[in-house]
C-alpha cells in the first residue's frame, strides 16, 4: 500500500470542492432567472 501524498490529496479535494460550488452557482443562477421569468409572466397578464 503506498503512501497517501496530502498535498495531493488536497489539491483533488480542492478540485472537487469548486467543481461542486460552481455547479452550485449555476443551479442558484438558473432559479433566479426561472423566478425572473415567472414574475414577468405575472406583470404581463
Amino acid at each position: 500500500m503506498k503512501t497517501l501524498n496530502p498535498f495531493k490529496l488536497r489539491k483533488q479535494l480542492n478540485y472537487y470542492v469548486t467543481l461542486c460550488s460552481r455547479q452550485a452557482l449555476a443551479l442558484i443562477r438558473a432559479n433566479e432567472h426561472v423566478s425572473e421569468l415567472i414574475a414577468q409572466n405575472f406583470k404581463q397578464q
